[in-house]
């Protein structure tokens, strides 16, 4: 959700402190759903 609502953020601000974190949130998320991904497939 904290990744959703930083895209929504973003798409409604457009500054540059929107758009790093939103970096930052999908330096977290994207390595946790690929977890995911990596342990379904277990």
């Amino acid at each position: 959700m904290y990744f959703l609502s930083t895209g929504i953020q973003l798409a409604t601000d457009l500054s540059d402190k929107s758009a790093r974190k939103l970096m930052f949130a999908s330096f977290i998320y994207l390595p946790v759903v690929f977890l995911a991904l990596v342990i379904d497939k277990l």
